[in-house]
């Protein structure tokens, strides 16, 4: 069948349910080589499989009213038939927080892309958050991937914000070899931080409103920095900061790490800040600090294309040091869940079944002990 000739919809319903174990070849056959023949799908799979701070989902081609509908069988975009309740799209809904959830893994068997099978899996997924009773859900997703901004659109998902990461890169072909560890004279590193006074400094800094107050408490995934989440991060000992005078003016930076990282980061290497707020002369000092004279190391995600921190002409700084800009960004989509912002129905309602009733099966993930 001609590209042309493609239907835009199916005749077909997907069936949405929770992943099973033996749903991992079907997946894993769509979601490998998703981008330049590489995916981090595979990779997480089983730990996904079994997470119980979130819900992994597959929609399978097939159902009760696929016969009622148009009376035929599931066939794929070229009119080739599909197995029945064989998974042809995956994604993952994760519980950040009692209110809070983020979308990620979204893949669509490029058999059935254009037929309608994102559009009516979003519509499932957004049942499964609001079951949950969250506020809020948000995703990440690159400029110029124009399906997904489309896809969210559809659905009530408005840009948040786009973020930039600073240092060294993935695409890099090596790491900087290290230099000397940078001179921290007349520079206070603050590693017991006084929650009190450093809250206050925090929760006012432009950049963290410039993001919405959002940071990377999990990797990949934007949450909400709270009071209550900030003086978690002070009494685990993961806040470290660094405090001088210079040009008669105070200057400050802080930055807080992660709980969680992606999985795969080099150990050897220190992991990505979940955020990183102050001056930014003085921010680029505790990243030196915190490199062990590493240039570019570790890699940080600001909002924003000019975020506050970098103003004045810092972004020079930064670069020459090892932190340039980097071409990749990411936009932040977001939808509110409440009365003002209803779920979103299916085109067709045949078309889509859920096997089971969403409800609150996930705990919101939280941080270790």
């Amino acid at each position: 069948m001609e590209a042309s000739e493609r239907p835009h919809r199916r005749s077909w319903s997907i069936t949405v349910r929770r992943a099973r174990a033996d749903d991992k070849e079907a997946v894993l056959s769509f979601a490998t080589r998703t981008w330049d023949g590489s995916d981090y799908i595979p990779d997480v799979w089983e730990r996904w499989l079994a997470a119980t701070d979130g819900v992994l989902l597959v929609a399978t081609a097939g159902g009760a009213a696929s016969t009622a509908v148009g009376g035929r069988r599931p066939v794929d975009a070229d009119g080739a038939p599909l197995e029945a309740a064989r998974a042809v799209a995956v994604a993952r809904l994760t519980m950040l927080s009692r209110d809070e959830a983020w979308l990620e893994g979204i893949r669509v068997d490029p058999r059935v892309r254009g037929m309608g099978v994102a559009t009516d899996f979003q519509v499932a997924e957004l049942r499964w958050a609001a079951a949950h009773g969250v506020r809020v859900v948000r995703y990440a997703t690159g400029p110029d991937n124009e399906g997904s901004h489309r896809l969210g659109a559809r659905h009530g998902f408005a840009l948040l914000g786009e973020w930039r990461w600073y240092g060294v890169d993935d695409e890099d072909e090596e790491t900087p070899p290290p230099d000397a560890a940078p001179s921290t004279g007349g520079v206070t590193i603050v590693r017991e931080v006084d929650g009190d006074r450093w809250w206050e400094r925090v929760t006012a800094d432009p950049t963290l409103r410039r993001g919405h107050d959002l940071y990377e408490r999990r990797a990949w995934a934007l949450q909400e920095l709270t009071e209550e989440r900030f003086r978690g991060h002070v009494a685990r000992g993961q806040v470290t900061a660094l405090e001088y005078r210079a040009d008669g003016a105070d200057r400050w930076a802080l930055a807080i790490a992660r709980d969680e990282g992606w999985g795969d980061e080099d150990p050897a290497l220190p992991a990505s800040p979940a955020l990183l707020v102050g001056d930014g002369r003085a921010a680029l000092a505790l990243l030196q600090a915190l490199s062990g004279g590493q240039p570019g190391v570790p890699r940080v995600l600001l909002p924003d294309v000019e975020p506050p921190i970098l103003d004045g002409g810092t972004v020079s700084a930064w670069a020459a040091a090892g932190w340039r800009p980097r071409d990749r960004t990411l936009h932040i989509l977001t939808r509110p869940l409440d009365a003002a912002h209803p779920l979103p129905e299916p085109e067709d309602a045949a078309l889509l079944e859920m096997e089971e009733d969403p409800r609150a099966v996930a705990r919101h993930w939280s941080a270790p002990s």
